[in-house]
């Protein structure tokens, strides 16, 4: 039997098969949407949206605190809101579990 090794991308995440039949994974990261990097808003409550894998695990940090998970849909769109925030500089970072295993933090600035 012959094994050809190649190499994909499903979803956010990247695979590689190797002639032994191994599998590994690279956990991509979600990709922030809302609200827009570098933007500024006037509005206490703060909607995050963007892309993940389908139907993964999508954390949410607000200044390197965790604040909120939710589960991506079947599409990998998810949304989350922030409420009652104070006026301020902020990064929001979000992060994806993909087979156990987080991806890094990807992030946006926001100013409120």
């Amino acid at each position: 039997i012959s094994v050809t090794s190649y190499v994909g991308v499903l979803g956010g995440s990247a695979y590689e098969s190797d002639p032994g039949n191994k599998i590994s994974w690279t956990t991509g990261v979600p990709v922030l949407m809302t609200p827009a990097d570098d933007s500024t808003t006037n509005v206490s409550t703060v909607t995050v949206s963007g892309y993940s894998d389908p139907s993964v695990t999508v954390k949410i940090y607000l200044n390197d605190a965790y604040q909120t998970s939710t589960t991506a849909t079947s599409a990998g769109a998810f949304s989350v809101n922030l409420t009652s925030l104070s006026d301020g500089n902020y990064t929001l970072e979000a992060t994806q579990t993909v087979s156990g295993t987080e991806s890094a933090r990807t992030d946006i600035d926001v100013v409120l």
